[in-house]
Order: C-alpha cells, then sequence, then structure tokens
C-alpha cells in the first residue's frame, strides 16, 4: 500500500520471517522500480529513444557507437540489448557494405551503455531468454547466432545457420531457439545452440518476433 514509487532503488526493506514457536529471521532487500517505456532505434542516426507509454513522449535520446537494427530489452527489465548492423537496406532489411558486428547493453534505469560485445557480422535481431540469463543474436552476413552470457557479458557460444538469419525469438520455457533464416525456420537447442530441426518455408523468412 502507498504512493506509487518514482523510478529508481526503493529501500532498504527489513522482512521479518518466523516460524510458529520458532526463532525468526530478519531479510533485508531492496525493489528496483522501472519505468514503463518502450524503445526505439534509429538507423542514421545512431541513437535509441526511450519513450514514455504513459505521457506517450521521448523522455531519454541514447547516442551509440553504432548504427542500430533489433532491440529486445530482458523480462527482468534491468539490461536492453541493441544490435549495431550498420546502414540498413530498406529493400531487404539487411546491412549495407560497410556492416557491424556489435551489440550494446544499456541499463534500463541509467540510460547507459553498459556493454559493448562483439558478435557476428551484421547483427540484425536479439532475443533474450524467459530468466533473463541469456540473449540471442542472429547475425544476418556471417549465417550465425550468437549466444551471449548477461552477467559477464562474454559471447558463450556461436552456430551457423543457413543463410540470412534476420529473425529470431526464444520459447516461453526457454528451452528453445528459433531462427528465421532465407526460405528456412530453425530449430536450436537454448543451452547448446545445436540443432534441433529445419522446417523450409520459403519466401525469404524474416520476423519470428
Amino acid at each position: 500500500r502507498g504512493s506509487p514509487a518514482r523510478t529508481g532503488l526503493c529501500g532498504p526493506f527489513t522482512v521479518r520471517a518466523q516460524d510458529q514457536g520458532g526463532p525468526s529471521c530478519d531479510q533485508a532487500f531492496q525493489n528496483r522500480v522501472l519505468p514503463s517505456v518502450v524503445y526505439a532505434a534509429h538507423n542514421g542516426s545512431s541513437s535509441l529513444s526511450v519513450i514514455d507509454t504513459t505521457s506517450r513522449t521521448e523522455v531519454a535520446r541514447i547516442p551509440l557507437p553504432g548504427e542500430p537494427a533489433g532491440v529486445a530489452v530482458s523480462p527482468d527489465g534491468g539490461r536492453v540489448y541493441v544490435t549495431l548492423a550498420g546502414r540498413i537496406s530498406l529493400g531487404d532489411g539487411l546491412p549495407l557494405q560497410g556492416a557491424d558486428n556489435r551489440v550494446v547493453v544499456i541499463d534500463s534505469l541509467t540510460n547507459s551503455v553498459m556493454q559493448t560485445i562483439t558478435v557476428g557480422l551484421g547483427p540484425t535481431k536479439v532475443a533474450v531468454s524467459p530468466d533473463s540469463r541469456y540473449a540471442y543474436v542472429a547475425n544476418s552476413l556471417d549465417a550465425s547466432v550468437s549466444m551471449i552470457e548477461a552477467a559477464s557479458g562474454a559471447v558463450v557460444r556461436t552456430e551457423y545457420v543457413n543463410w540470412g538469419p534476420a529473425g529470431i525469438a526464444v520459447t516461453p520455457d526457454g528451452k528453445r531457439v528459433v531462427v528465421a533464416t532465407f526460405d528456412f525456420v530453425e530449430i536450436l537447442n537454448a543451452a547448446t545452440l545445436s540443432a534441433q530441426g529445419v522446417q523450409y518455408v520459403g519466401g525469404s523468412g524474416r520476423a519470428t518476433d
């Protein structure tokens, strides 16, 4: 109960738990309150807009070290992953010459860049596991998927797939990664990135979001 909390760290609070007739235990914790926002990537101006969904206004503009393509927010709300792919073609949605190969991780509370991570060439889309522990990046120009460990910011696995991966998603149970490539949808094991299946769909498949 009480007034709505402002964005930021609230607390510390102390909670006392006690079994009937047993000893009590105090536990201190803090609660991180995040704003209700959406993020918009600006390919061509190397920036990311933070838009407040209540007021429908841009509340921040984050400069980026390259041209963004895809954005994903971790389910716990703490991190924003932005792929830097270089300038994107309006025709096929793929990076042009001079493509980039980085992902930036942004702290959602401070709107500042926490990490810059090197992945494959032309990363277009990114998806995050339900437990927020891993991010998966579709690298469109070298036909690969990069698996990033959130805690360390390290690329822990890379798996090659069919040409032109431009869409990626994680299943709700966190066990599989679904990748849309040219004419195929591929299923990878989320823990190992090993192939679990492929389906021909035709039509140069794109979005799995």
